[in-house]
C-alpha cells in the first residue's frame, strides 16, 4: 500500500515538473527591493506549485554571501502551526533585521546566509504570501503538510538547477520541531525509493525550541521549568507535587495550577526576563497569552486573535514593511494582507498529537539514516520550557557520548554561553538567558555555523 501510494506522488510530482522550466537560476524572480532595505545581496521571490491548482508555497531565496555553489543550504521553516518564515528573516537571521524597539532595518553580521545559502518557506499554504484556490484545500495535518513540504522543495530544486548537488540542512522553531523530522525523514524515504532526480542531499537537522512531544513538551514542564527558575514557591511546590502527582485530586490539582498561573500572569510568555513590547496589551502575557500552546490552544481550542503585536515581539515594523505596495510588487506577489500567524491556518490544522510518528521519524533518523542533528533551547521560554525538552530527549534512550558541560563562543572568551550535551546520534544545546526567539544572535549563528561545519561546540 505505502508503495502504492509512492507511485501516485511520484506521478504527481512528475506532472508539477512539466509547468515549470528546469533553470539554472529564475533570474525573473531576482528581488530589487525598495532603498531603505540595506541588503543587496542575491534575493529571490518566487512560488513552487503544489499538487491541486492554484495551491503554492511562498519561498525567499537568499543565496550565500560567501561561496553559494559550494555552501550548503538551509531551509528554515517557522512553526504556528501558520507562521510565516518571513517574520525570522525580518527579525531574528536575515541579512538586515529590524531591532525590537525600532523601525528601521539594520545589516545583521550574524545572518544565517554569511556562509549558507538559505530557502524561507513559507507553510503550510494560506501562511504569509503562500495561497489556495479552494477552502478544502486549506484543511492540512501534520502528514498531507509533510507531503506538501516536500513536493514544494523537490519543485524548488528543479526551478534552481544549479543548486542541485548542495547539502541541505533543515532548520526551524516552534511546532516546526514537529515539521521537520517528519519531513526529514520523507525526504531520506523517497531518496531511497524515488527516482534519482529527486534526490536531496539532506545532511542534517537544526531545531531551535522546537515543540516535539505533546507528554513532555506540554502544560506540566511549565511548572517544573517555572518552579526551578524560583518564579512559585517552595510551598506551592509541594503542594502541586502532592496534588497532581502522588494523589492526583483533579479538582485540587486544577485550582493550584491556577494559583501558580497567578504567580506568573504577567511574564512575557516567550522569554520570561524580557521588556513586553506591547505591554498595554495583556494578551502578551502568560495569563491570556494568544499562543500559550499548551493552556489555550491544543486543551481548550481558543480562539486566537494573532493582531499585530504576537508574542511580546515588536513584530508591527516588520508587518508595515510586508504590506507595502512597493514591498509586495519587488517580491513579486499578488496584493494582499500579510500577517505573521493565520489563524484560519492554524484552525484548518488538524493535529493529532500522536506522538509515535515523532518517535519513529527520530529512530529512523538516527539509527537508520544517521543524519547530524541539533537541537537547542533558549532557557528562559515558558512556551517550549528547557526542562519538557531534555525530558523527550532523554525518552530516545540514547547513549551519552560528552556529558553536559558549559560552552562559550569564542570571541566572548571564558563568559558561558550555554550548556551542551552530546548524545549518539543527537546533540543537544541550550542558550542562556534566551527565550523562544534568539535575540542572542551571536550565540545563535555560533552554534548553527559550528555544527554544520563539524566544528567542535
Amino acid at each position: 500500500m505505502k508503495a502504492y501510494k509512492t507511485l501516485i506522488f511520484l506521478i504527481v510530482i512528475a506532472l508539477l515538473l512539466i509547468q515549470i522550466s528546469s533553470l539554472s537560476v529564475p533570474t525573473n524572480e531576482l528581488v530589487n527591493f525598495p532603498d531603505d532595505y540595506p541588503y543587496k545581496g542575491n534575493t529571490y521571490s518566487g512560488f513552487t506549485p503544489l499538487r491541486t491548482p492554484g495551491k503554492k508555497l511562498h519561498y525567499l531565496f537568499l543565496e550565500s554571501q560567501n561561496n553559494p555553489s559550494k555552501d550548503p543550504i538551509i531551509i528554515w521553516l517557522s512553526g504556528g502551526p501558520g507562521c510565516s518564515s518571513l517574520m525570522a528573516w525580518c527579525k531574528q537571521n536575515g541579512p538586515a533585521i529590524i531591532q525590537d524597539g525600532s523601525s528601521n532595518f539594520e545589516v545583521n553580521p550574524y545572518s544565517l546566509n554569511k556562509n549558507a545559502n538559505v530557502l524561507y518557506l513559507e507553510a503550510p499554504a494560506g501562511t504569509g504570501f503562500s495561497v489556495y484556490n479552494y477552502d478544502w484545500d486549506i484543511e492540512t495535518n501534520d502528514s498531507k503538510n509533510t507531503d506538501d513540504l516536500y513536493t514544494g522543495i523537490v519543485m524548488f530544486f528543479e526551478k534552481f538547477g544549479k543548486y542541485k548537488i548542495n547539502d541541505v540542512y533543515l532548520a526551524g522553531e516552534g511546532y516546526a520541531g514537529i515539521y521537520i523530522p517528519l519531513l526529514a525523514d520523507k525526504i531520506k524515504y523517497m531518496n531511497d525509493t524515488g527516482p534519482s532526480v529527486y534526490i536531496i542531499f539532506l545532511k542534517g537537522i537544526l531545531i531551535e525550541n522546537g515543540f516535539t512531544n505533546y507528554k513532555n513538551d506540554g502544560e506540566e514542564a511549565l511548572y517544573d521549568f517555572a518552579y526551578y527558575h524560583n518564579l512559585y514557591s517552595p510551598e506551592l511546590r509541594q503542594i502541586y507535587v502532592t496534588e497532581c502527582t502522588v494523589t492526583i485530586n483533579e479538582k485540587n490539582c486544577f485550582e493550584i495550577k491556577e494559583t501558580i498561573k497567578t504567580f506568573l500572569s504577567n511574564l512575557n510568555v516567550f522569554d520570561f526576563y524580557r521588556k513586553c513590547y506591547n505591554a498595554s496589551n495583556k494578551s502578551n502575557y502568560l495569563s491570556e497569552a494568544k499562543v500559550n500552546y499548551f493552556m489555550k490552544d491544543y486543551f481548550t481550542n481558543t480562539t486566537i486573535d494573532w493582531g499585530n503585536d504576537y508574542h511580546c515581539l515588536d513584530t508591527k515594523p516588520a508587518t508595515d514593511f510586508l504590506n507595502r505596495v512597493d514591498v509586495q510588487k519587488a517580491l513579486y506577489v499578488e496584493p494582499r494582507e500579510w500577517s505573521m500567524c493565520s489563524e484560519l491556518v492554524r484552525s484548518k490544522y488538524s493535529i493529532s498529537k500522536n506522538d509515535e510518528s515523532i518517535y519513529t521519524a527520530y529512530n529512523n533518523l538516527i539509527t537508520k539514516y544517521r543524519l547530524k542533528i541539533l537541537i537547542y533551547s533558549g532557557d528562559t521560554d515558558l512556551t517550549v520550557p528547557t526542562s519538557g525538552t531534555i525530558n523527550w530527549i532523554k525518552s530516545l534512550n540514547l547513549e551519552i557520548i560528552e556529558e553536559d558541560r558549559p560552552w562559550s563562543v569564542k570571541s566572548n572568551g571564558v563568559q558561558i554561553a550555554g550548556f551542551i550535551t552530546k548524545y549518539k546520534g543527537l546533540t543537544f544545546a541550550t542558550i542562556m538567558g534566551c527565550g523562544h526567539y534568539p535575540w542572542k544572535k551571536e550565540e545563535n549563528y555560533y552554534l548553527l555555523k559550528n555544527f554544520i561545519n563539524n566544528i567542535d561546540i
